[in-house]
C-alpha cells in the first residue's frame, strides 16, 4: 500500500522517498549544509514523511506533501528551506 501523488499536471504517480531525499539533498548542498548534517536532516524529514505516506493508502497533491516537507525541514535547516524556496522562485521566473 502507498499513497498516490496527483503532480501538477494531474499525472499519479506512486509515492517515492527517493524524490523527497533527493529535494532535500539538492536544497541542502546549495544551503551549503555539511554531509553529516544533511544526512540526518533527510533521516528525520524523509523517513518521517515515509512513515506516513508508504503505510497507507490514499492520494495526496504534490503540493501539499512539498508543504509537510518544508514543515518538517524548517525544524531542522532553515538554512536548506531558504534554498529551497530560492529554487521555487527561479523555476517560477522561466
Amino acid at each position: 500500500m502507498a499513497y498516490i501523488v496527483i503532480k501538477r499536471n494531474k499525472k499519479r504517480e506512486k509515492y517515492n522517498i527517493k524524490k523527497i531525499e533527493g529535494a532535500i539533498r539538492h536544497a541542502a548542498r546549495d544551503a551549503k549544509v555539511g554531509a553529516a548534517i544533511t544526512k540526518k536532516v533527510i533521516h528525520h524529514v524523509a523517513h518521517g514523511m515515509h512513515k506516513v505516506y508508504s503505510r497507507k493508502k490514499g492520494v495526496v497533491s504534490s503540493s501539499t506533501l512539498r508543504k509537510k516537507v518544508l514543515s518538517r525541514l524548517v525544524r531542522h535547516s532553515k538554512a536548506a528551506v531558504k534554498a529551497w524556496q530560492t529554487y521555487d522562485r527561479e523555476r517560477k521566473k522561466k
